[in-house]
């Protein structure tokens, strides 16, 4: 387990760290894939058959190989062809597509927009739980896929400044529980001691498994980036820290004051980093060589980090009561949603573009800074409304084709992720540390380790999808 006299855990270390990261328009263009790969799996599934089967081996098969199997190419294989993948896949879904709606098979007539703007559609389309559990499923991919030499390094994360793909996943994994939080849906907290003692006790199996991590890490001597949290802290501590944060804000502070006192928040810190000093303690610890020593010296990336994803989370709130504020019934609703948070997605790369070039901040996923908080709102906005658009699009095309089924969204492979979605980042998370302990994974050519890849994903969409069937829910708090 050696090469010389570097151990492999240093070398697997040496191999996930100093990396910056690639351009903001490929990984805009990565998170495209998630609305291509559904518009894919519809035009499969629906169209091609006329009706969306039951679970069976081979529907979820077709399912894991239209939603699933892409993305993970894209990361991995494809990674140089990003761009000429994404246009292929949809160029062969859209000429399938309508040639079998002009085959005859179907009474198909295609109408104008003044034709269809009234009429009727599901009330809840299912753009929402395809982008989060796309994040589970980006997540279970590169938490992996890093480990090997076929995950280009470009998309691993930043060492302190740039914009890896895995940069993205923190931050979405935030976004995506923030656009459907109690308060996104209009459920606001009663205030009080007891509300608070709720939260404390949904917040202890967060912290059960972040003190789990932690030790098994430890203890099994795995490979470890301390720049990322630090040395003790971990990604559930961070859950469980905005959690607490946010339920104390939500309980004490006036909705209307949401937004102006994440922004505060956020510019706040971003003037502390600057000007307070803070940048450099984060970099270089009370000692300024980079020292460990002191509970909060050892962990400060991820204690001084939750201020930007807090921000980040109330912001993500503030989308999601725009989103179910009303109750949408016609493509014209749904399509002046889409205009709203296409407006706002440019908004948020414009206020980027501002940050990151005129003010000259770079991101930091590290630092959790300004620019890395208007990057995920421009990025998560920008996936939103692809995937509602693809949604607008199929039902068009349903509507044109005389199809009467509905994609309802409590059926498909993406919902039985959302199901258990954070069993389903539990498991990623075990069967990564397995196959990292039982093989040396750096050392694994293209094929095995594109093999060992898909049978891990295969794994957690198998599991995912029979406790779905069966109505099992992993969820004791």
């Amino acid at each position: 387990m050696s090469t010389g006299n570097i151990s492999y855990k240093e070398l697997h270390e040496q191999f996930v760290s100093d990396h910056v990261g690639t351009t903001s328009p490929e990984v805009a263009a990565i998170l495209c894939a998630s609305g291509i790969a559904v518009f894919s799996r519809v035009c499969v599934q629906t169209f091609l058959w006329k009706t969306t089967p039951r679970f069976t081996w081979y529907t979820v098969a077709i399912d894991h190989i239209c939603l699933v199997l892409p993305l993970q190419l894209i990361l991995t294989l494809w990674s140089d062809y990003v761009f000429l993948s994404l246009v292929c896949i949809l160029i062969l879904s859209l000429t399938g597509i309508v040639f079998k709606l002009n085959s005859g098979c179907f009474k198909t007539q295609w109408l104008s927009w003044n034709e269809i703007r009234e009429r009727h559609i599901y009330p809840q389309l299912s753009f929402i739980n395809n982008v989060r559990a796309y994040v589970l499923v980006c997540t279970a991919i590169s938490i992996l896929g890093v480990d090997f030499v076929m995950f280009p390094r470009r998309f691993c994360k930043a060492e302190t400044y740039g914009t890896g793909f895995m940069d993205t996943g923190v931050g979405l994994f935030v976004i995506s529980n923030a656009i459907v939080s109690p308060e996104a849906r209009g459920k606001y907290r009663n205030p009080g001691i007891r509300c608070l003692v709720n939260c404390l006790t949904s917040c202890l199996p967060l912290l059960f498994f972040g003190v789990l991590r932690f030790f098994v890490t430890k203890g099994a001597n795995y490979h470890e980036h301390v720049s990322e949290y630090g040395v003790h802290w971990n990604f559930f501590f961070t859950l469980a820290a905005l959690k607490i944060m946010s339920t104390l804000f939500y309980i004490n502070v006036p909705e209307f004051l949401w937004s102006l006192c994440a922004l505060a928040v956020v510019v706040g810190y971003q003037y502390s980093l600057d000007y307070g000093g803070l940048k450099d303690y984060i970099l270089l610890g009370e000692d300024g060589q980079g020292g460990r020593d002191g509970l909060v010296n050892a962990n400060r990336e991820g204690i001084f980090s939750c201020l930007g994803y807090f921000a980040l989370y109330v912001f993500g709130t503030e989308i999601g009561k725009m989103i179910f504020r009303y109750e949408r019934r016609t493509m014209s609703a749904w399509r002046t949603l889409l205009i709203v948070m296409t407006v706002m997605c440019m908004f948020f790369w414009v206020l980027y573009s501002i940050s990151a070039l005129a003010y000259g901040e770079p991101v930091s996923r590290r630092f959790a800074n300004i620019t890395f908080v208007l990057w995920i709102l421009a990025l998560s906005t920008q996936t939103m409304c692809v995937s509602l658009l693809v949604d607008l699009i199929v039902e068009y095309l349903k509507i044109s084709s005389g199809i009467a089924v509905q994609t309802f969204p409590t059926k498909g492979l993406l919902n039985a992720i959302n199901y258990n979605g954070l069993f389903y980042f539990l498991l990623s998370n075990v069967l990564t540390g397995l196959v990292n302990i039982t093989m040396e994974t750096i050392h694994m050519s293209a094929l095995p380790s594109f093999l060992i890849l898909t049978l891990y994903m295969s794994c957690l969409s198998a599991i995912s999808v029979c406790l779905f069937v069966r109505r099992v829910r992993l969820k004791f708090w």
